[in-house]
């Protein structure tokens, strides 16, 4: 029983260094999901036609805002390679053929906005504190948050993910140019590194069985709260949202943040915002 305990145990950690290496996930699933309700609790505050397709598609929306972390190793900005960029989330929203498919189209492009704060904040200064800048970094950062929230909003994730969404897979597949083979092994390895996360959850491994400091948990929720603006703000105003012009994959970089507030000086609000939040709980 020890030694199957044991199989168990390696594998899943085999996988987790599979799938969480410095090009996998920003936000974890439980934050996605998070943002995700974030955006279904306050429809009125987006564009009425985005909120339109969304309230009639809840699921295909929350579908959306977890999908695009069916592509591990997405470090391609390209999107004919890989769609976990802003020109490939917007090439699901072009192939949309109804309002199900613009909602997953919507979360999809919501997940990229979220992770524009994940990857090029939350992520490099919660790595900055870590001594060991490898399993215990880009993974520590993206457990820790999905466990700062709490393990219901992962329950949630991986609920849906059980549910028959064919109808968005089908686009997913059609846009990636994947087969029905290759984006069934993609979801396995995502609900794979869900179960990962949720060894965290009942083990408390990566806290070492303590508590974290309250700086890290305050950055947490800022970030957090940073992400769910940073995705409403994308769907008040999606093809012109400062946020497109810096790429979900980080890194951080303060060049495209001052080009971004010149071409959009009235935009500049949210990146003072964005700064504050930094200099309020990096420093």
């Amino acid at each position: 029983m020890r030694l199957k305990i044991g199989i168990l145990t390696a594998a899943a950690a085999m996988l987790g260094v599979a799938l969480f290496n410095r090009s996998a996930w920003a936000w974890g699933p439980g934050i996605h999901t998070v943002t995700a309700l974030g955006v279904l609790s306050d429809l009125q505050s987006i564009l009425p036609y985005i909120a339109e397709a969304i309230r009639a598609f809840p699921r295909e929306f929350i579908y959306g805002c977890l999908a695009a972390d069916f592509f591990v190793g997405k470090g391609v900005r390209s999107a004919s390679r890989h769609p976990h960029n802003w020109d490939g989330g917007f090439a699901f929203l072009r192939g949309a053929g109804d309002d199900r498919e613009r909602s997953f189209a919507y979360g999809f492009l919501s997940h990229l906005a979220a992770d524009v704060v994940a990857h090029n904040i939350f992520v490099p200064e919660i790595i900055a504190r870590q001594k060991e800048r490898t399993l215990r970094g880009h993974v520590y950062a993206e457990i820790l948050a999905d466990y700062t929230v709490g393990a219901g909003y992962l329950r949630f994730a991986r609920a849906l993910l059980s549910q028959d969404l064919s109808e968005c897979d089908h686009l997913i597949r059609t846009v990636s140019f994947e087969g029905g083979g290759r984006m069934k092994a993609r979801k396995g390895l995502f609900k794979g590194g869900m179960r990962f996360s949720g060894y965290f959850f009942t083990t408390r491994d990566m806290l070492g069985g303590g508590k974290m400091d309250i700086n890290t948990s305050n950055a947490i929720s800022a970030s957090v709260a940073l992400s769910c603006e940073m995705v409403k703000d994308f769907l008040k105003r999606p093809f012109s949202a400062p946020c497109t012009m810096i790429d979900p994959m980080g890194p951080r970089s303060e060049g495209l943040i001052a080009h971004a507030s010149d071409v959009w000086s009235k935009r500049a609000l949210l990146f003072n915002r964005i700064k504050r939040y930094s200099y309020k709980w990096y420093q």
